[in-house]
This record gives C-alpha cells, structure tokens and sequence, in this order.
C-alpha cells in the first residue's frame, strides 16, 4: 500500500486508519483500492475478533469522495465504477463475520457518513459533526449509506438528514441512534480500543454468530429471524468454547475461548 491506508494488528483487534489527512481523509481511487485489497486479504484470513475503522489525525473522520479527483468523472459508466468499486468496501465492511467500530474522531461527511453507517458501532468525538452533504453538491448517496440510514435511524430522519443536508453534532446524532455512543475528543480511540477488546475477549463463535443473526433479522420478517436464531444456537451450544467457558464459570477464572 502507498500510504493512504495504514493497518496495526494486535490481540485479534485490527486498525484500520484512513491517513490522508492534508486532504480531510477524502476517499480517491487509489484509497479506495487500498481499502478494497484490504478488507479483502482480512475476510479471507479471518483471523480478527473485532476491528476498528478511523481517519487520521484530530479533525476528519472521512470527507467522503475526492471531488479534485471525481469531478473528472463524466459519464454514467465512470460514474458507476467509482460508486460500485468503494460501495464493495461499504459491504464488506457490513458483511465481516467480526464487529467493526467507526471510531469517528471528527468530520463525518457525504459518503464519509455513509461508510461510518456500513459499520456495526459508531464512537463520535464530542466535536465530531455528521451529515449527509451529497444533497448540496446536486448528487445522492450511492456507497450503500441510503438504505442503511433508513434502517440505521428511520425512515423520516434518514429522508431530512438526506434532503437536506444538515450536519449533526455528535449529540444530536446520539439522540437519534446515528451514532451510539460520544466521548472526548481525546478519548475516541481509547474508547473505540475498549469496546474492541471487550467483544475480542468474548466467545468468537457466539460473538460471530450474534452479528450474523443481527444483519439477518434486518433483513426477514420476525418470524424467520426467530428460526435463524435457533438454528445458530446449537452449533454455539456444542462448541469447545462454551464448555471453557462454562469450565471458567465454575473454577471462578477468566474464560480463554480460542474460537472453535
């Protein structure tokens, strides 16, 4: 990778930072590539537990796109490709087996808000501002962020955020379940980091298996879900890692569950 992308690893938490903050972590399409090659190399190495999504340095989560670089775009095919080659990114962040949290550490803007929304938790910084900007530059979100909005806060607050263009504080987003939980700026990552080791110590299959039944039940009627939870009970019931744990509950020690 160039640089766009940086990548720590460490107690199956991973970090992924978006580092190009002279340009408000705006996303070009060698960033994107970057993302897209290694999202891809994590989901087929699946080895996390949990992982972690920033931008780099105090100010800028995701700007969203590279509008020095996009606007060169003319035609619907170029159009499509850019919007179908990070949308890629948005699902397989929504689709890792594992959590993954948007540390949102400052401005979450236009598809920067969109790819926030394609992950599991959202932690803002007390400064942070959020908004769906796409409106004001005559476009719409095309990074997966529209439907998940509307499932993410609901149907009338995810059409006003998209109309209109407003930006949140970081506790106007928490009243309405955009983000879900605000800290200090300076406590962003710290937060992000505690919330990553607390899911990584926890059972991996049941933790696996509770995010897949969650991006499920989004998706069927209640009664199916209801299904779906009962088909994964069992596998997780029988599993190495609940009879450690179980082991742990009655010798009064910390569990080690390896996943299996």
């Amino acid at each position: 990778m160039s640089g766009n992308v940086l990548y720590t690893e460490e107690g199956g938490v991973g970090v992924v930072t978006v580092n190009r903050p002279e340009v408000h972590n705006a996303l070009n399409m060698e960033t994107i590539r970057e993302l897209r090659d290694l999202c891809l190399r994590l989901r087929a190495e699946d080895a996390l537990r949990a992982m972690i999504l920033t931008g780099a340095g105090d100010k800028t989560f995701l700007s969203g796109g590279d509008l020095k670089e996009f606007r060169h775009l003319k035609t619907v095919e170029e159009a499509r490709h850019m919007v179908s080659s990070m949308k890629e990114v948005t699902d397989l962040l929504a689709g890792f087996p594992w959590p993954v949290i948007a540390a949102v550490n400052g401005l979450a803007v236009g598809g920067g808000c969109e790819t926030a929304v394609a992950c599991d938790f959202r932690i803002a910084s007390r400064s942070a501002k959020l908004g769906y900007r796409q409106i004001r530059l005559g476009i719409m979100s095309g990074w997966g962020g529209g439907p998940r909005l509307v499932h993410l806060v609901g149907k009338g607050r995810a059409l006003r955020m998209m109309t209109t263009g407003d930006l949140l504080s970081a506790d106007e987003a928490l009243a309405m379940g955009l983000v879900d939980q605000v800290v200090l700026p300076d406590e962003v990552m710290t937060s992000a980091l505690a919330l990553a080791e607390t899911i990584a110590g926890n059972a991996p299959l049941a933790v696996r298996a509770y995010k897949r039944l969650v991006q499920i039940t989004v998706r069927v009627p209640l009664e199916a879900a209801l299904e779906f939870e009962t088909e994964l009970f069992g596998p997780v019931w029988v599993s190495e890692d609940h009879e450690e744990c179980v082991r742990a509950f009655f010798e009064k020690r910390k569990p080690s569950p390896q996943g299996r």
